[in-house]
């Protein structure tokens, strides 16, 4: 098995005094049940659910199969390619065992199920190796080199998701019985106060669970609603990130609805995963402007590293053949433009310049498809590499970046964005080679999957 350099951290022979107190104060407020786990490549929660007295007696070994990472999507095993040599769980290695050391920081109380409290971690090997293809392990280390170079990133993210009326327990397999929660307006008043009252218990569910929300936006396909997360450290808004998306599938779900965070679900608008990042220094002062408000020199490298290595990282964030989809039409905002410019929604990169604390990127090629841990991983590895080289960006795009010839896009499908991404040397300096070339056959595995099958659209045009 591949695995990362050993962990500096020392193996625990049980909670320390302050986790004792913690746990103890959870029995105390009733609680009996501890929700432990973590992120597998396609940003799912794998979890055990554990008693919490169990966390007294002894030391819990908390075990998973390797399955986590060998199963796509669709919960099929995956095997690699004829000739691959890297790291691959497959059956026939027999799935041994990982395990999941929590990160006691990140203990959450569930509002709707007040007697567990949720506990996310990271993979390790029985040898106490961090797992190196594990997706909150490449964000902490992408975040350790930044931090190491004086740049502490603040990020935020918003993604869009669909909301329908159905059956929860069975989406996929008949998504003709699925009828859109409402219509209207983007921003719409009256739309929002009819939904409100699904919405309402879901934003302040999420709150309570320390997911920190900021608003609440019907947008402008059919059942499609953008919830916003407050910005925060890097890890934390990839925690928040993360979990929110399980949350919302949950508790909608728990109304009788069915949430989809599918990039493109019809001929409108498709759902986005736009990422906001910022620079501060380890004080915590403001980096993306200098003392007479210009763009400073550490944002201008940031933008440039982010252009020199989106259509390399395009993988990550469009990493299904689904997501290639919300690229395709024409002034479809997608971010699938390589380009910047100030407020420029045209431009893959747009540039929020105003006040030093709120000067930002919003990167807007993710889809809401996309894993968080690795998405802020690629992201800042890109800002990592410019600020690294002190790349100097193009000149900003003040007009339609759709019209300009000479503005390069993303890769049109997945097979092409993976082949870059297996190619790309800022992946494998800031991500590592174990992970690209892992990344790469599970991509590589979706892309055969997608070309074995055959559609409705092919039955009804070629069936005579």
């Amino acid at each position: 098995m591949i695995e990362s350099e050993p962990s500096t951290e020392q193996p625990e022979d049980g909670p320390d005094v302050a986790l004792h107190q913690r746990l103890h104060d959870l029995r105390e407020d009733g609680l009996d049940t501890l929700i432990i786990g973590a992120s597998d490549l396609n940003g799912r929660l794998r979890v055990k659910r554990f008693p919490l007295e169990l966390f007294f007696e002894s030391e819990v070994e908390i075990a998973f199969s390797d399955y986590v990472f060998s199963a796509d999507i669709a919960e099929n095993l995956m095997t690699p390619r004829s000739g691959y040599q890297g790291y691959f769980p497959t059956a026939a290695a027999g799935v041994p065992d990982l395990f999941v050391r929590p990160d006691w920081d990140q203990i959450r109380v569930l509002p709707w199920e007040p007697r567990a409290a949720l506990v996310i971690g990271d993979f390790f090997t029985r040898e106490g190796r961090e797992l190196a293809i594990a997706p909150r392990a490449i964000l902490k280390r992408v975040i350790t080199r930044l931090h190491d170079r004086g740049f502490y990133p603040m990020t935020g993210v918003e993604y869009e998701f669909l909301i329908f009326k159905g059956d929860p327990s069975r989406p996929s397999n008949d998504p003709g019985s699925l009828t859109p929660l409402s219509t209207g307006p983007a921003y719409g008043y009256g739309r929002a106060a009819l939904d409100e009252q699904y919405l309402g218990p879901l934003r302040r569910m999420l709150q309570g669970a320390g997911v920190p929300v900021e608003a609440v936006i019907p947008e402008a396909a059919p059942g499609q609603f953008e919830i916003t997360i407050r910005y925060s450290d890097a890890m934390s808004s990839a925690d928040n990130a993360y979990l929110y998306k399980d949350f919302v599938h949950e508790l909608l779900g728990a109304q009788g609805l069915v949430a989809s965070f599918i990039a493109k679900y019809g001929p409108e608008y498709g759902s986005s995963g736009h990422v906001h990042i910022s620079l501060r220094d380890e004080s915590g002062q403001p980096l993306m402007t200098d003392a007479d408000g210009a763009l400073s020199s550490s944002a201008r490298h940031a933008i440039a590293g982010h252009l020199a290595t989106v259509q390399e990282f395009t993988a990550i964030y469009a990493p299904v053949v689904n997501s290639y989809s919300r690229h395709h039409s024409e002034y479809s905002f997608a971010g699938n433009t390589v380009a910047w410019g100030i407020d420029n929604r045209t431009c893959g990169l747009r540039v929020i310049h105003t006040t030093p604390n709120s000067t930002r990127l919003e990167c807007r090629t993710p889809g809401a498809d996309m894993n968080p841990y690795l998405t802020l991983a690629a992201l800042l590895a890109g800002i990592g590499h410019g600020l690294e080289k002190a790349l100097d960006p193009p000149a900003a795009v003040t007009g339609d970046a759709y019209r300009a010839d000479s503005i390069e896009r993303l890769p049109h499908d997945l097979h092409s964005a993976t082949e870059l991404f297996s190619r790309s040397d800022v992946a494998r300096d800031w991500l590592g080679d174990d992970f690209v070339d892992f990344y790469t056959e599970t991509r590589m595995w979706e892309v055969q999957q997608h070309r074995m099958s055959v559609s409705d659209w092919e039955i009804q045009r070629y069936l005579r």
